[in-house]
């Protein structure tokens, strides 16, 4: 299952690094996208472990939020708090799993009509 969860967010990397300089995309579409994607990541996490499925949280994609934090928050704040709960994730459990992201969710900030989407927002 981690294998898949890689592949998944490597795909989706290659799919955004495609996009790159020719798009007609701005940076704030861009940046929009990213942080809809590393939710569409947390949401797959957090909703395999309330099935009884334990869905492991990769070291690489742990790397990419990681590298990602300043993109993904709005604020140096944030970042700190993002990088900060993505160590904790590296070493939890798995029952402090879901409530790690659940708060790394809230702080990738979405436009308002994506905000239903990611019932880990809420």
């Amino acid at each position: 299952m981690k294998q898949y969860f890689i592949a998944l967010f490597v795909g989706v990397a290659l799919l955004s690094g495609c996009a790159g300089e020719g798009t007609s995309g701005s940076p704030e579409m861009e940046s929009i996208q990213m942080r809809l994607d590393a939710l569409s990541d947390l949401q797959q996490i957090f909703d395999g472990g309330e099935n009884g499925q334990r869905v492991g949280v990769g070291a690489a994609f742990l790397k990419d939020l990681s590298e990602s934090a300043d993109r993904l928050t709005d604020s140096e704040s944030d970042k700190e708090s993002l990088l900060e709960l993505c160590e904790k994730l590296k070493k939890s459990n798995d029952e402090e799993t879901n409530v790690i992201v659940c708060d790394i969710a809230k702080l990738i900030n979405v436009p308002e009509k994506f905000k239903d989407t990611f019932p880990i927002k809420k």
